[in-house]
């Protein structure tokens, strides 16, 4: 199951210019795998000048912190800073993209991007401004069905029925 974060552009004064949500961004949540394995370069391709900046700034001070105590500390340490960038890449590129004006749209679920794109634009209307999508399944085979219980029982969990002591 994938979930995005959809974002939308400040709109353009432009004439011409595309209709924000023609420029919706979706940004997926959870762990992002190019950035472990390739960091500068997804800070790169998502235009994150300054987050780029402190990145290289932060793995560059770690490292020679972690050489001047040798050994197999700076594989260690260059190793966790990679990990902790992959689990928090897709957070910071949401964050980037509120500074620059997007607006939360909405979250959406489904089995792929595809999927959510298609959720997200058959639940929107026009002009959209910050409506939240519900993100729960809307076919019928997915869909979870709640049966309220029998009578009133009075109580939740695990506390004693009315009446009662224990």
């Amino acid at each position: 199951m994938a979930v995005y974060t959809v974002l939308l552009p400040p709109p353009s004064n432009k004439d011409g210019a595309p209709s924000p949500l023609e420029r919706a961004v979706f940004v997926r949540e959870g762990f992002a795998w190019l950035a472990l394995f390739f960091p500068v370069l997804w800070l790169l391709f998502h235009r994150m000048w300054l987050l780029l900046i402190l990145f290289v700034a932060v793995t560059v001070g770690v490292e020679l912190a972690a050489s001047l105590i040798g050994g197999p500390v700076p594989g260690v340490f260059g190793f966790a800073i990679a990990v902790l960038f992959a689990f928090e890449a897709n957070g910071l590129r949401r964050w980037a993209l509120v500074q620059r004006g997007y607006e939360l749209a909405g979250i959406v679920a489904g089995s792929n991007r595809t999927e959510c794109e298609r959720r997200f634009f058959a639940e929107v209307q026009e002009p959209v401004s910050a409506s939240v999508i519900d993100p729960a399944p809307t076919s019928p085979r997915r869909s979870v069905l709640v049966v309220p219980p029998r009578g009133d029982p009075g109580v939740l969990g695990l506390f004693p029925q009315k009446g009662t002591s224990s």
